[in-house]
């Protein structure tokens, strides 16, 4: 519900029928004094990335197609591509299904030090639904979703996540839009090691005087359970065994000036920190995001 998009290219083209056909794209240059996310010998490292989509969408379908590619100065092996293929539907004004496949390939074995960065591929499901209250100035939403994943690198892991997430979006004093969310997420994995329960609280406050500029802060916290890791640690000359947790705190900046009619100016600061009672799941991140762009 609440992403900021930094648009650096866009072209749309419609037609008298009832379909709208718009091509985007997307185009960063990324900065990180950490890039494989470890506490131990951080290395700074700079990354491009280049998206983007071309969408087909009626009132009530929208098809899109979407690919991202990120290129590493240093960290060759971080390389990755991702292409996704989306359907929605949009049943009413509060409710809309989105069905999805999607395949994310590396350039080699990566050393960053989360789960998720090995080649994989699957099939997403959601549904999301919205209430407006308060005369249209609060908008609640609920969404729901699933993801079926498979890691072709990772003999024997096969992912099914569940996925929940509420909040609201509050506009204040015009300008102002305040949106804070709860998420929960249960990944049900075929390899217990990645197996886990996730659950945390985010808050985004967006700024928006005119048409050309926005302003937000964002921060989030996410704290991860994993049913099938266990740390040992000796407590009073016993020897205490626990499950390994993981809480990640991340805290952005940024804004987005759009020249008239053409051209966009965007910036965002990054700072994330990870800790855990497993020593080498801990860590400190820090990445700035920079992008000017052409709009047709």
């Amino acid at each position: 519900m609440k992403k900021i998009v930094l648009i650096t290219g866009f072209l749309s083209l419609s037609t008298a029928h009832a379909w709208d056909f718009s091509l985007k794209g997307d185009a960063q240059k990324a900065f990180t004094n950490n890039v494989n996310l470890t506490n131990t010998d951080p290395i700074t490292d700079d990354y491009s990335i280049l998206s983007g989509y071309f969408q087909a969408k009626s009132d009530e379908w929208k098809l899109k197609l979407k690919g991202k590619m990120e290129k590493y100065s240093k960290q060759n092996e971080n390389d990755n591509y991702t292409t996704d293929l989306s359907l929605q539907y949009k049943a009413s004004k509060s409710s809309d299904y989105t069905i999805g496949v999607y395949k994310q390939v590396y350039n080699g074995t990566p050393v960053v030090s989360t789960d998720t960065t090995s080649d994989n591929s699957g099939l997403r499901m959601a549904a999301n639904f919205t209430h407006d209250f308060v005369k249209s100035k609060t908008m609640g939403y609920f969404s729901i979703s699933g993801n079926f994943r498979n890691y072709s690198k990772i003999e024997g892991r096969k992912d099914k996540i569940l996925g929940l997430s509420m909040g609201l979006e509050q506009t204040i004093a015009k300008d102002f839009l305040l949106v804070p969310d709860l998420t929960f997420q249960h990944n049900s994995s075929a390899d217990s090691y990645y197996s886990n329960n996730s659950f945390g609280p985010s808050l985004l406050l967006s700024y928006t005087p005119d048409d050309t500029w926005e302003v937000f802060v964002d921060a989030s916290y996410a704290r991860s359970t994993y049913s099938g890791r266990t740390v040992s640690k000796t407590v009073r000359n016993k020897t205490v065994t626990e499950k390994e947790y993981q809480e990640l705190t991340t805290a952005d900046a940024g804004f987005i000036y759009s020249f008239p009619q053409y051209f966009s100016l965007t910036g965002k600061y990054s700072v994330s920190s990870n800790s855990s009672n497993n020593s080498s799941s801990a860590y400190k991140a820090n990445i700035a995001y920079l992008g000017i762009g052409l709009k047709f």
